[in-house]
């Protein structure tokens, strides 16, 4: 329970894939393993790990992935089997689904937001890390 309760960034394990801030990729990612991106994607994925769209980042196209992390932009649909975080400078134009969403204030949400467990109380959290 205590693990379940901590963001995603800190409770991620295992090695991480990284597309740089100034690198593009265009295509479909599938597999498993955690991923973050800091520069442009354009296509789909399906990852059974964690995406993290890092501030700066955008995302065109379908994500799917366990956990979904989102600071950057997003131009479509992102599905998560477990969790999302959307963070203050996130910018999402699209459908957003996840078992648990969490929103912070600030983000831009443009498009419907679907939350898997009906009945479940939102999770809700405050961003500590200084910019």
């Amino acid at each position: 329970m205590a693990n379940e309760r901590r963001r995603l960034a800190d409770a991620r394990q295992g090695p991480v894939s990284v597309l740089a801030g100034n690198a593009v990729f265009e295509g479909r990612l599938s597999g498993s393993g955690n991923v973050v991106v800091s520069g442009r994607f354009e296509g789909e994925c399906d990852l059974q790990g964690s995406v993290t769209l890092a501030e700066g980042g955008h995302w065109q196209g379908s994500l799917r992935a366990d956990d979904v992390i989102i600071a950057g932009r997003v131009d479509g649909d992102v599905a998560a089997r477990g969790r999302v975080e959307v963070g203050s400078t996130a910018h999402i134009t699209g459908t957003l689904a996840g078992e648990s969403v969490a929103i912070a204030q600030g983000a831009i949400i443009q498009g419907e937001v679907h939350v898997g467990t009906p009945g479940k109380p939102p999770l809700r959290f405050e961003e500590k890390r200084q910019r």
